[in-house]
């Protein structure tokens, strides 16, 4: 199966191409001989998350469609038959741009979550209480 070229509007193809290949081969590392499964896919989706961060000249679209073509080309080199690939495939296609929407809108705290809680008295925010 062969992985669709870096679609990163903009940005030159060679400079997406070079990113891609380093933040691969990064990730790739970071897993080792770990056997890819959905969950091990949300790691690979952060640890690229955190590689492309680095990256000054991509903007933020720009930097998701690279996340989601490394992460990608990484499921294609799955040691599975291909129907369990296809299913892995197709699963990361559902969740990893929710996944990296929702990382990113929690980093820039778009959540609210402990927004409440900071000023609270211990004992008092309501989640130590039991039900």
């Amino acid at each position: 199966m062969e992985v669709a070229p870096v679609a990163t509007e903009g940005a030159p193809l060679a400079e997406a191409t070079q990113y891609a290949d380093q933040i691969y081969s990064r990730v790739k590392a970071s897993i080792g001989a770990q056997r890819v499964t959905v969950a091990s896919v949300t790691i690979m989706i952060t640890t690229a998350m955190v590689e492309v961060e680095k990256i000054t000249t991509l903007t933020g679209p720009q930097k998701k469609n690279l996340v989601l073509h490394v992460t990608d080309r990484l499921v294609d080199e799955i040691p599975a038959d291909q129907e369990d690939r296809a299913a892995i495939k197709a699963a990361v296609a559902l969740f990893a741009p929710v996944l990296i929407d929702t990382i990113v809108a929690a980093s820039k705290g778009q959540f609210g979550i402990n927004a409440g809680l900071l000023g609270a008295a211990p004992g008092k925010c309501g989640c130590c209480t039991l039900m």
